[in-house]
Formats: structure tokens, C-alpha cells, sequence
């Protein structure tokens, strides 16, 4: 991780990983997590796994019944307060609809992400406030938006953006 020149004007600088830097550390944290649930690790990662992780490292898991309006389809998000640890959010209708259980563990794999990204930035930026941290992480996450879990054996669960802006346009902060 280093630190680069943020353009946004809300701080002097931010945190930058790069992709190989994220590889590895998601690769510890998928690895080792299988590594104490199950004793080895677990090719395809199981989907009941990655939402024990998320609910391991988040403050909660949410069900939403519609994330989506006319203008945008929202499958999950990540929303970040002072004080606390991250909430994610999933559309319900992934838990529902048995046929989009690969955007599922997509949106669970992305979410959590956001949630790694933000427990890094607040390690490794320690002189900052906690808030500040947070939003740091934000946009190193926003940084990663098509990057990859990559885990021993050549699993890839896949990190797509998706169209987020219409959480983050409702007060910010809130991002997937």
C-alpha cells in the first residue's frame, strides 16, 4: 500500500493497493478462513461460507426486499458509520430466486470486498480518524471495481461493479 495524491480535494492523500497487494491479502483472508471452517480449503468456496465470513467481519447481513429503482438494478451494497463495522445489504430476491445464485455469490464476494478494504485502510492508516480511515476506504475500494478473490488452486470469484450510484447518491458514505 502506498499513499498517492487524492484528486478529489477531501484529502491530501489516499491509500493506493496495488492489484497483486489485494490478490494476496484476499487470498490469506479466503484461505485462512476455509483453512479454520472447514479444515482445508474448500474448492468452490461454498456460498454458506462467504456469508459466514461477511457476517464474521460486518456489523450485520442484511435481506432487503428491492435495492433497484427505474433507473438502477442494485443487487448490494456496503454502508459505513462512525464507531461501527460495515453493514452489508443483499437483494433478497438473490436468496429467493434459485437460478441467480451466481450473481448471488457474486454480490456476496464484492460486498465483502468492501469490507476487507476498509478493515485494511483502517490498519494501515492508523494517524488518521477513524471516519476519515473509512472514507479512504471507499475509494480504494471504488479503486478496485473489476478485480479478483483469487484463492490456491486458480478459483477466481469475480469482483464486478455494479451500479451502486444510486445508493451512494443517496447519503454518502454507502457504496457497492
Amino acid at each position: 500500500m502506498k499513499m498517492v495524491p487524492d484528486r478529489t480535494g477531501r484529502f491530501k492523500k489516499r491509500p493506493y493497493w496495488e492489484i497483486c497487494e489485494l490478490e494476496q491479502q484476499c487470498e490469506e483472508t479466503i484461505i485462512g478462513f476455509l483453512r479454520e471452517r472447514y479444515g482445508f480449503e474448500r474448492i468452490p468456496v461454498p456460498t454458506e461460507a462467504l456469508t459466514v465470513l461477511i457476517e464474521r467481519d460486518a456489523a450485520e447481513l442484511d435481506l432487503a426486499m428491492n435495492l433497484s429503482d427505474e433507473r438502477y438494478e442494485v443487487f448490494g451494497y456496503t454502508k459505513f458509520e462512525r464507531g461501527k463495522k460495515p453493514l452489508v445489504t443483499i437483494a433478497r430476491e438473490l436468496w429467493e430466486q434459485q437460478h441467480r445464485n451466481n450473481r448471488l455469490r457474486t454480490t456476496l464476494t464484492r460486498e465483502y470486498g468492501h469490507v476487507l478494504l476498509a478493515h485494511l485502510a483502517l490498519r494501515q492508516v492508523r494517524h488518521l480518524k477513524r471516519s476519515a480511515a473509512l472514507l479512504l476506504a471507499q475509494y480504494a475500494s471504488d479503486q478496485r471495481g473489476g478485480g479478483l478473490v483469487r484463492v490456491a488452486g486458480g478459483l477466481r470469484l469475480g469482483l464486478p461493479a455494479d451500479a451502486g450510484e444510486l445508493h451512494a447518491a443517496r447519503g454518502g458514505g454507502v457504496f457497492s
